[in-house]
């Protein structure tokens, strides 16, 4: 998904949901949703490779999440 989809998707959960903007974020550990944990970290640049990120990089080409 890119940015740009992300960011519409959430602007229009918070359009429909006003009071969202003050739930916490979390994510699931895994596909098939076993545990849930809260976004710790915010949102950082770098190079995805492979299952690996660097958040170091200079051409960078994903965000991370956590």
């Amino acid at each position: 998904m890119k940015l740009k989809t992300y960011i519409r998707f959430l602007k229009q959960l918070i359009d429909n949901n006003p009071g969202s903007k003050n739930m916490d974020v979390i994510y699931s550990i895994d596909e098939e949703g076993n545990e849930f944990k809260e976004v710790s970290f915010p949102p950082s640049i770098g190079k995805y490779k492979k299952e690996s990120f660097n958040p170091e990089s200079r051409n960078p080409n994903a965000i991370c999440i956590n």
